[in-house]
């Protein structure tokens, strides 16, 4: 393995000796090329933000391993960010469609299951995405 030097954002990144082509990091590859989450059906106005947002703390990251652990704190941080940015993102779309959130509601109902705890947090909760 080598370390070469990202053109775009200048964090070092790891290559193996066969890919000295390789120059930039693969979060600022991934924004060269348009990257986008899976779901584009339903994204909403913040997803380009935090997406962003996750591909630069893992080039951090990825920097911080190079590194060879004098930055742990910077990489156990950046490592937390990212997954919270994630959800973030994630909750940033619309999880359920309508139609389909209305059935999931009558299925999972606490009229339907006793009145369990269970489905009374669960129904709470999918009322809370309407």
């Amino acid at each position: 393995m080598s370390t070469n030097k990202c053109k775009k954002c200048g964090n070092a990144f790891e290559v193996d000796e066969s890919e000295t082509w390789k120059k930039l990091c693969l979060p600022c590859w991934k924004l060269s090329k348009g990257y986008t989450t899976p779901n584009t059906k339903t994204a909403s106005p913040k997803q380009p933000e935090l997406l962003a947002k996750i591909l630069a703390l893992e080039g951090q990251l990825a920097e911080s391993k190079v590194l060879g652990g004098k930055f742990q704190a910077l990489y156990e941080s950046s490592k937390g960010k990212i997954k919270e940015l994630q959800l973030m993102l994630l909750l940033s779309q619309d999880p359920i469609p309508a139609d389909m959130l209305r059935r999931v509601i009558m299925l999972c109902h606490p009229d339907k299951h006793g009145n369990s705890k269970a489905s009374t947090e669960a129904t709470k909760f999918l009322l809370s995405l309407r």
